[in-house]
């Protein structure tokens, strides 16, 4: 029975073995392991063998025995193979974790020699050989079993199948080994016994783990679970000291260890304060930006996860400010990185020197945070504060620069409650400073273009571009000033939402050019103005249709081709088409702007330049830009009555336009007296309230049939004429009455108060003052007309030869002098302290005979005399020159 017991175990061995080996063979992952544990059970199955071959008779074996050599030495193949499946289970396990189970190793070493194996060695009188194999069992087992314990610890309690069976195996075999000490010290062990079947199931259970599977790596996970496991044996080692220090009999072995235990965990504790340290620094610096020192974007958003907890719950408000350089780039390309990281600190310790007590973050490239617990209107005053600070000079790399800030400003609760949204509204509101260039603005949801409202519109609009209920066309006339006569129409774009109702152009344009929707859209709204002209032609009216086009359009090469598809499919000539377009357009890109304008040219297709005078108003482009048309944009129309500049300015771009051989159009068109003026500016076409608001298609026929049967068709404007400002006639005859009205006998003030109405047909205006001279007395005399060419005679008295009369007298020309070179005191209007606002000065003379000055001057809020009217007067003067030399003859 005994031999059959033993061969069973021998068998078992065996077998586990071999289990060990195929794994370790045909298994890549953890091979080294398992050799190593292949080697483990070798050793005990040869131990095994030995002990059955040699030791099984009646005689009563020696101990330690030839058995106990191989067994002794299995621990240490074992220790290997365990530490390799450790290490590969826990992926970087780092000195701590390792201090941790050796700390429960030692621990649970000291307690079992100190308490169980201690009294055993201090009464055993046995031989130091036979000692030392009583002891390697037991320790050896539990150090194993030891360094399980902790592995099961520190991956908190998931080994998986594998380790448990491995963990049962190797419990069995320290459970049999420690009471099989015991039995052997008191002769109460028996071969065969119960004892032997315990090492078999070990055994059994070391192959069989070799067999299941492996569980998955995983990195170390630290808790309060993986420090208990050392905290317990430490606390027991010391404990174990205590007790042997009042006892006195405890081994010197468990002191040694109880000893090793503890000052491990003094090296451990040392460690952790250095590991808490260095995580204190590395937290430091992962919230920190490496250049300023300022908080970077992940302490930042800790830190407002905070502040805004106090938001929610009522305490406080938040104001968030973001700040962005202005030039920063400037900066780096023309100095060099270095200097720009010289700026990015000088700003953060400026930044810090204006907001002493206030969070502040770099964000990454020239962007600063400053997190403000007050209201929009302290955030106000303290960004004119840090604008202020930021101003002052900064020398870099030897040179002195200024940098300026755009600052954002978005406040909580008001605009936001979350992180992400209340930065984003302060990035918008900063991007709103920079374009209107107003240093600070405060976020507003009508000017976010990626509010949750606007990314609706824009979802919306793209099936709306191929709905011809939604995208609709609305057409403003032109109508031409000589004729009266409505030469074109401007197609202006409008959206019928569903919901939202009719939208006009500034409330979805600037969506669609920001969503790359703006050529679609155009393509959409010629393609339905083509269609719309083609339906007047078959009713019989001709009307040239203009569309305006955008950057997406003249950049895209496949524009031209698009172009002659649509007026081929709608059997349209190119040149009923005008496309108009800006000059911030063409400056997007030129040379691509000016090939696309190129072939469009060679289409036929007429090309306007719109708005012109708000942008670049490049003469050099213009030269070179193959348009047809400038429009005046209505900003310089709408106040050409009231303000000098924009008077000149309307003007001059008329008489630029008719110089280079291009038709002038006027936007904004509101009265009739705008009107009038602009035709005797020499203005072709005009566009505006007065002559039609937007009609939708289907009211455009009715309009022009009343249009055509208007006076405002088929009369003239009163005070001018249907002929341009420059026609011979219009001169001309002005100038062969004022020879005719100087005939004897005629007072001087009656014959300049007809030259004043004649020459008010000739350069028309409100208040228009001529000065002659009087031969009786040597002195002036002044004529005035108001605007309705009744003529008011008053008699003001200057000197002949002083002030602008006398200079013209001393040089012989003429001057044309505007008001800015006026001398307040040379000339009144009526004797009133009304100052001239321009005046034309031309000597009179006749057959070599100075006869004095003809002084013409406008009065009230008006504008210089052009060149043009100037050369007017100046024939104006040459022929009442002649009539007054033959009066004065007479």
């Amino acid at each position: 029975m005994v031999r059959a017991a033993n061969l069973v175990y021998v068998l078992v061995g065996v077998v586990a073995t071999g289990l060990a080996a195929l794994r370790a063979y045909h298994v890549r992952a953890e091979r080294a392991a398992w050799w190593c544990l292949t080697g483990s059970l070798f050793l005990l199955s040869l131990g095994n063998v030995l002990w059955h071959l040699l030791y099984l008779g009646p005689e009563e074996p020696p101990y330690p025995s030839w058995a106990d050599g191989p067994w002794t030495v299995y621990y240490l193949p074992t220790y290997a193979g365990i530490a390799l499946l450790i290490r590969a289970r826990l992926r970087g396990v780092p000195r701590a974790v390792a201090l941790d189970g050796l700390v429960s190793a030692l621990g649970m070493a000291a307690l079992i020699v100190g308490l169980l194996l201690g009294p055993i060695l201090i009464e055993s009188q046995a031989a130091p050989l036979r000692i030392l194999v009583n002891v390697a069992y037991p320790i050896g087992d539990l150090m194993l079993l030891a360094l399980c314990v902790a592995t099961l610890t520190l991956i908190r309690g998931r080994p998986g199948r594998a380790w448990i069976v491995l963990i049962a195996g190797l419990s069995a075999n320290a459970v049999a080994d420690t009471t099989y000490l015991f039995q052997a010290a008191t002769g109460a062990y028996t071969n065969g016994g119960p004892l032997d079947l315990l090492w078999t199931v070990g055994m059994a259970c070391v192959g069989l783990a070799a067999w299941q599977t492996p569980p998955t790596a995983v990195d170390h996970v630290s808790g309060r679970r993986g420090h208990a496991v050392p905290a317990v044996f430490t606390i027991a080692a010391i404990g174990l000291l205590a007790y042997g220090a009042l006892a006195s009999e405890m081994p010197v072995v468990a002191v040694g260890l109880a000893v090793a235990t503890v000052l491990l965990t003094a090296a451990r504790v040392a460690l952790v304060v250095r590991e808490v340290r260095n995580l204190s620094e590395n937290q430091r610096l992962a919230e920190s930006d490496e250049l300023t020192g300022l908080l970077n974007r992940r302490g930042l958003w800790l830190r407002l996860e905070t502040a805004l907890g106090a938001v929610h719950s009522g305490t406080t408000v938040l104001s968030l400010m973001l700040l962005d350089l202005n030039r920063f780039k400037e900066v780096n390309d023309t100095l060099g990185h270095h200097a720009g990281d010289e700026l990015l600190k000088e700003v953060a310790h400026r930044l810090r020197i204006c907001l002493p007590h206030t969070t502040l973050a770099r964000l990454g490239g020239d962007e600063f945070v400053a997190l403000l617990e007050c209201g929009p209107g302290e955030a106000f005053i303290e960004a004119g504060r840090v604008r202020a600070e930021l101003d002052r000079p900064i020398e870099l790399d030897g040179v002195t620069t200024h940098t300026q800030a755009s600052v954002g400003i978005a406040c909580s609760p008001e605009h936001a409650v979350r992180r992400g949204d209340l930065l984003r509204h302060a990035d918008v509101a900063m991007y709103r400073a920079k374009q209107r260039d107003t240093g600070v603005e405060l976020y507003a949801a009508d000017g976010d273009g990626n509010s949750r409202q606007r990314l609706a519109l824009v979802a919306e609009l793209r099936p709306a571009l191929a709905d011809s209920n939604q995208i609709q066309l609305h057409y403003q006339p032109q109508v031409d000033l000589d004729s009266g006569r409505v030469m074109s129409v401007e197609a202006l774009v409008r959206w019928q939402h569903p919901e939202h109702g009719l939208l006009k152009p500034d409330q979805f344009l600037e969506l669609a050019e920001q969503h790359a929707l703006m050529h679609d859209l155009t393509l959409a709204v010629i393609e339905r103005a083509l269609r719309q002209q083609r339906a007047w032609r078959r009713a019989g009216i001709e009307l040239k249709v203009a569309v305006n086009v955008s950057a997406a359009d003249l950049l895209d090469t496949d524009f031209p081709a698009q172009i002659a598809a649509q007026l081929k499919r709608h059997q349209s000539s190119a040149n009923a088409l005008q496309l108009e377009l800006t000059e911030s357009t063409v400056m997007r890109e030129p040379g691509r702007v000016l090939d696309t304008l190129a072939q469009l040219s060679e289409l036929g297709v007429a090309l306007s330049l719109d708005d012109f005078g708000t942008g670049y108003s490049s003469l050099a482009l213009l030269k070179r830009l193959p348009v047809q048309e400038l429009k005046i944009d209505r900003s310089f129309v709408m106040d050409l009555l009231s303000d000098r500049d924009d008077a000149v300015i309307v003007r001059s771009t008329v008489e630029l336009g008719r110089s280079l051989g291009l038709r002038v159009v006027a936007e904004g068109v509101e009265t009739v007296e705008h009107l009038d003026r602009l035709h005797y500016f020499g203005c072709h076409l005009a566009q505006g309230y007065l002559i039609s608001r937007p009609l939708p298609a289907v009211k455009v026929a009715a309009w022009l049939h009343d249009h055509q049967a208007s006076a405002f068709a088929t009369q003239p404007r009163p005070g001018t004429s249907t002929a341009a400002p420059t026609s011979a006639a219009r001169v001309l005859e002005p100038l062969l009455e004022v020879a005719g009205i100087i005939t004897d006998g005629v007072p001087l003030p009656e014959i300049f108060a007809a030259l004043s109405q004649r020459l008010q047909a000739l350069v028309p205006h409100d208040d228009l003052v001529v000065y002659g001279l009087d031969p009786s007395d040597n002195t002036l005399s002044a004529v005035h007309a108001n605007k309705h060419w009744v003529p008011e005679t008053s008699r003001e008295r200057f000197p002949a030869d002083e002030g602008i009369t006398g200079a013209a007298l001393r040089e012989g020309r003429m001057r044309n002098i505007p008001r800015s070179d006026l001398d307040p005191n040379s000339v009144r209007v009526q004797g009133t302290e009304e100052e001239a606002e321009a005046l034309v000065s031309r000597p009179m003379a006749a057959y070599g005979q100075p006869l004095g000055v003809l002084n013409v001057y406008r009065s009230g809020n008006w504008v210089p005399f052009s060149n043009q009217e100037a050369t007017i007067i100046e024939r104006f003067a040459a022929v009442a020159s002649l009539a007054l030399r033959r009066k004065a003859t007479a």
